[in-house]
């Protein structure tokens, strides 16, 4: 089973550009963190629950996948 929520994207520093690595699940918790480049801190925001929504479609669409292979497999 895939878990989107442990997968990393990259987000530029609003300061200073440097390219920061957080996951998704982070995202969708709407935590902060502190750039490795300047140390400014970053709140992380899900605007309009728009990420949170497309990965629960991705996952649904994960999970939906992984069990017609399960079927296929048998």
């Amino acid at each position: 089973m895939i878990n989107l929520d442990n997968q990393t994207v990259s987000i530029s520093c609003p300061k200073c550009g440097t390219k920061n690595q957080v996951t998704i699940g982070e995202i969708k918790k709407e935590e902060s963190i502190k750039c490795l480049g300047c140390g400014v801190g970053i709140e992380l925001k899900d605007k309009n629950g728009s990420i949170r929504e497309g990965v629960k479609r991705l996952q649904d669409s994960f999970d939906e996948l992984q069990k017609n292979m399960d079927e296929i497999g048998h």
